[in-house]
């Protein structure tokens, strides 16, 4: 692909007619030379973003970045109207709605997408692109959103002044790009939701938010939510066919022929994530037996990427700066990714990293090892870091997850009961749809999550009375505890949000029902009758303030979702099982095992 103005200007014509139009409604009297000077402006600006963001970084190619059309296959999303739009772009989400928000999994490339998202606005002309990534605001104070987009129109040679660059914001002149809300720290959250949503309130720019998927994002006033598809099984083998696998052509196409053959319906929970399938790749040919759960799977791919990745290479293996083996430095791994996320730092400066890495080594155990040298080996030789500009960067947050899970499962008693307690606190209860710690550990290690987050917390839930039925007083109680009121969402009459009052209880009810719970019932939004009967015209709904006597409770009750009388009547008898199998499990150690002397 080749970057240059004269192939820019071809290609941002379109865009370059929408300014011009802009330019003639803004400045009274436009001659030739502002038109010209406006010209080069234009196409210095699109230069300036296409070359910085119409590349990549690969999990298979490290050394360089690579160009998204050598390996992106553009995403489908998912509409509100639960329809699957393949390929979608700036035109797709407009369908949303003018102003978004773009959730997907870890691993479902959203960054990926929101860079599509930024060329497909150059292209086709849909206005002038803004990118944003919000975890570099982390560390300022008092951010001011308007000044953070002028500066990075200016910082990139846009073709008018500060005055008009602000005016373009509030004109429609330009696609605003906000990536990563979920790695903003908790503390600025509810300051920059605020800042955007102003934002969205006077602008008639297109706007797009990505995430992780967080329930609070789906109560943005003015905001319409959308999320980043799961792979098919097309998408999946045409993904495969892109990926430069050190060339090997022969290895693509058996797992291509595995995919067809029934490997993509029987594992689509992994591989219908492009991430995930691009490990799998990596693992692929060395054993049939392919993980069915996240923790065994990240266990499988670590040794592939520690072992095998340069195997790969025609037989040529990296040298090392460490002589750790698998084990040490998994070991030493573990506790250097519960060092940052105790920080929560996602990325970091290498000063920073090779102080991380010696409180790790005082954790681990692991004492005889160079922190610069170990950095390294992680960058170069086993790819769990990844250069991002002039900082370190885990390859991606599902392994700093699977590493902190695999630090507590090791960890000494007392420390494995404060961690458990801190990932569910308050403070990261309000995070924890996007985390998937507490999940990973829970595969692991099911007893250790049971006995130190999960008894003691229903315990508190249920109270004295958990060995009876669920009844319609009870529910209302563990209710009203819960959730502070019921919304209804604007222009979908279908369906409500939940207020949280108390973030522990919501995500421990939320939890068990999706990790513990065996029987599932499908959740569909509410048919439009039930929810009238819920609301009776309102747009909020009390449950402090709505009497107990009243017969919206027992509409609430009878509601599909993790709050309905039936989950919790569910959740209380999967408690019951825990109770029972801690039991018997102290009486088999009993019976079994005997340490006196």
């Amino acid at each position: 692909m080749i970057i240059d103005e004269a192939s820019v200007a071809i290609k941002a014509a379109p865009l370059l007619a929408k300014g011009f139009k802009f330019l003639g409604k803004t400045i009274k009297s436009v001659d030739e030379r502002i038109k010209y000077d406006f010209r080069e402006a234009h196409i210095k600006y699109c230069c300036n973003i296409i070359k910085k963001y119409c590349r990549a970084r690969t999990f298979f190619i490290r050394t360089e970045p690579q160009f998204l059309e050598d390996f992106y296959v553009a995403a489908s999303i998912i509409n509100g109207r639960n329809e699957r739009v393949k390929r979608a772009n700036l035109a797709s989400l407009k369908k949303v709605g003018s102003r978004c928000i773009v959730t997907g999994s870890g691993g479902s490339g959203k960054t990926i997408f929101m860079k599509h998202l930024l060329l497909d606005a150059i292209g086709r002309g849909v206005g002038y692109p803004v990118f944003i990534e919000l975890r570099n605001l982390n560390d300022v104070d008092n951010v001011n959103l308007e000044d953070v987009i002028v500066q990075f129109m200016m910082d990139h040679g846009f073709p008018l002044s500060e005055e008009y660059a602000l005016r373009s914001l509030h004109d429609g002149l330009l696609v605003v790009l906000f990536d990563g809300f979920d790695e903003v720290v908790f503390s600025k959250r509810k300051l920059l939701e605020k800042a955007i949503k102003r934002i969205g309130s006077v602008s008639s720019s297109q706007i797009v938010v990505s995430s992780r998927p967080d329930m609070v994002l789906e109560g943005w006033d003015g905001f319409s939510t959308t999320n980043i598809a799961p792979l098919e099984l097309e998408e999946a083998c045409e993904l495969i066919e892109k990926i430069r696998f050190d060339d090997d052509d022969e290895i693509k196409g058996r797992f291509v022929e595995k995919l067809r053959a029934g490997l993509f319906e029987s594992h689509r929970y992994f591989l219908s994530n492009p991430l995930l399938l691009s490990i799998m790749l990596l693992t692929y040919g060395d054993s049939a037996d392919i993980p069915k759960k996240f923790a065994s799977f990240y266990e499988q791919a670590y040794a592939a990427l520690f072992q095998k990745h340069d195997a790969l290479k025609s037989g040529y293996r990296r040298e090392r700066r460490t002589n750790l083996d698998v084990y040490e430095f998994s070991r030493l791994f573990s506790a250097f990714s519960a060092v940052t996320y105790n920080k929560r730092a996602f990325r970091f400066s290498l000063v920073e990293a090779v102080d991380y890495v010696n409180q790790a080594k005082r954790i681990s155990g692991v004492r005889e090892v160079n922190a610069e040298g170990f950095l390294d080996d992680a960058r170069q030789a086993v790819c769990l870091l990844v250069e991002d500009g002039l900082d370190l960067a885990f390859v991606h947050r599902s392994f700093q997850e699977y590493f902190v899970a695999k630090f507590i499962n090791e960890a000494e008693g007392s420390i494995q009961s404060s961690y458990i307690n801190k990932l569910s606190s308050s403070r990261i209860s309000v995070n924890f749809e996007t985390d998937n710690v507490l999940q990973i550990l829970y595969e692991m290690n099911p007893v250790l999550v049971e006995e130190h987050y999960l008894i003691p917390n229903l315990k508190k839930l249920f109270g004295k009375n958990s060995h009876r039925k669920i009844s319609i007083s009870s529910w209302r109680t563990i209710f009203k505890k819960t959730i502070e009121s019921l919304q209804r969402f604007d222009g979908d009459s279908d369906s409500y949000g939940l207020s949280v009052k108390n973030w522990n209880n919501f995500s421990l009810i939320v939890f068990t029902s999706r990790s513990c719970v065996t029987r599932k019932e499908i959740r569909q939004k509410e048919a439009k009758d039930h929810v009238d009967k819920i609301f009776l015209g309102k747009d909020n709904i009390s449950s402090k303030e709505l009497s107990d006597r009243s017969p919206i409770w027992r509409e609430i009750a009878s509601s599909s979702g993790f709050f309905s009388i039936g989950e919790i009547e569910m959740i209380r008898l999967e408690y019951r099982s825990m109770l029972m199998r801690a039991d018997d499990r102290t009486m088999a150690m009993d019976d079994i095992f005997s340490f006196t002397v």
